[in-house]
């Protein structure tokens, strides 16, 4: 998938803040429930502004959460006759909304930017004949092999 230019530098920047090393495997790894909420809304939130079609299924009822909290969430604050400035339940449940929707989204753009990210610092193991002693043995190498 394609993403625009901010989504993809708002992803690099939680890749280099967020992504973690396995320290035995040398596997990078980056888990959008690792990431706090605040930055999640950001990237939701650039993600939201870049695809109307994507913007309209997080916050209608194509969003699992529409019907079960987003809607009575909007529901209870049209009623109450409160403020919108003291309405927080409302934007709570609409920003986590949003997030559970788009939660499969950001994982997905945060992996291929891991992946090209940290592609060069990636750790492999390859199973290679080993002539002299007539055995396969595991060879682990950091890095994509490839010469600059």
């Amino acid at each position: 998938m394609s993403y625009d230019r901010q989504v993809t530098d708002i992803a690099d920047r939680f890749v280099e803040l967020y992504a973690k090393r396995d320290s035995m495997t040398g596997v990078w790894s980056i888990d959008t429930y690792d990431i706090p909420e605040y930055d999640l809304n950001h990237l939701a939130g650039m993600m939201l502004s870049k695809d109307d079609d994507l913007a309209s299924q997080a916050t209608g009822p194509d969003n699992d959460e529409w019907e079960k909290a987003m809607m009575p969430a909007l529901t209870r604050a049209l009623l109450s006759g409160r403020p919108p400035a003291e309405q927080e339940d409302f934007n709570d449940v609409w920003m986590s909304g949003v997030r559970a929707y788009l939660r499969d989204s950001m994982q997905h753009v945060l992996d291929e930017r891991l992946d090209f990210i940290k592609e060069d610092d990636q750790c492999y193991t390859t199973m290679v004949w080993d002539r002299g002693n007539e055995r396969a043995c595991e060879i682990t190498q950091i890095g994509s092999g490839r010469q600059y």
